[in-house]
């Protein structure tokens, strides 16, 4: 084959594994990996959104154990805070991880979703700090339930498409 023969397959192919291109603006939800056949994705990479993530939580938990050494945060109830927070944080990290490793898509609604977890994701971590009766504690507690019920939607739409 010829050069120019090369670069057409090479774009017919692109545009072959570019869902976006070939089936529109909403599409049916795409398994990262096949549980028939045990096979892995091919393509799989590590995307720029996985590391946003590990790298907000990484700098969140950071900041909850500098607040942990403070004098004020070393009674029973600063510890039990601390703890419930770190469950949270913890908690949701293991749910974008386990998320993102099953499904992937490139539709609209999968890129919103991604980037309103996203602004949920750090409204959360912005409000992580003080106790239960803080200023933060609300902005904290919503955002925790609009990363939740938006995992609960994707979920749904996975499981009923």
């Amino acid at each position: 084959a010829s050069q120019t023969e090369r670069r057409i397959n090479k774009r017919k192919e692109h545009l072959r594994k570019d869902a976006w291109f070939m089936l529109g603006l909403w599409q049916g939800p795409r398994l990262r990996k096949d549980w028939d056949n045990l096979q892995e994705d091919e393509d799989r990479h590590i995307a720029s959104m996985a590391l946003f993530f590990d790298a907000m939580f990484s700098f969140t938990i950071t900041f909850l154990g500098r607040e942990l050494t403070e004098r004020h945060s070393q009674d029973f109830d600063g510890i039990k805070n601390w703890w419930i927070r770190f469950g949270c944080l913890i908690s949701v990290w293991l749910a974008t991880v386990d998320f993102s490793s099953r499904f992937d898509n490139d539709d609209i609604p999968f890129k919103l979703f991604w980037g309103l977890y996203g602004l949920a994701a750090l409204g959360m971590m912005m409000h992580s700090t003080g106790g239960p009766e803080s200023r933060n504690a609300p902005w904290f507690a919503l955002s925790l339930a609009s990363l939740y019920g938006l995992l609960a939607l994707q979920f749904f739409r996975h499981a009923f498409y």
